[in-house]
């Protein structure tokens, strides 16, 4: 874990320190990899049961406004897509966007949802990883 003297400025002799710096390091990607690991396995038992995405968009011209919306709608469909392999949807998403080709310069996104997860899986893949730590585990 990172130390709280890790935490202060550095100065140039510490950065240049090869071995202090590659210490940081390691901490730092112990940490990223423990976090890793939890959020693939709360998104598996995690549920969508209401989802709505709104958007509304207006740029300085038509033409940018209707290029505009059809990457909009391929955005939003992969970033559905993705989330549909690791989140179960109990209900269809909604997904609206809207362009507005007479008022100019008018942009507004909205998203609604509702997220399930269940606070005994949190705690148990929480305590399951302390324990790994514990027996010297990755």
């Amino acid at each position: 874990m990172i130390k709280k003297e890790d935490m202060d400025l550095i100065s140039l002799e510490e950065l240049s320190n090869k071995d202090h710096t590659e210490s940081i390091l390691k901490d730092l990607r112990q940490d990223y990899k423990f976090i890793g690991q939890i959020i693939p396995c709360l998104l598996k038992k995690s549920s969508c049961i209401h989802c709505f995405w709104f958007s509304h968009i207006s740029l300085v011209n038509q033409a940018f406004t209707a290029f505009t919306y059809g990457l909009l709608w391929n955005i939003k469909s992969n970033l559905l897509s993705f989330f549909r392999s690791k989140i179960t949807f109990k209900n269809s998403p909604v997904i609206i966007i809207q362009p507005e080709f007479k008022q100019m310069n008018y942009n507004k996104s909205v998203l609604v949802g509702i997220f399930d997860y269940k606070f005994g899986n949190i705690i148990l893949m929480l305590a399951n990883e302390i324990v790994n730590k514990l027996k010297g585990g990755a």
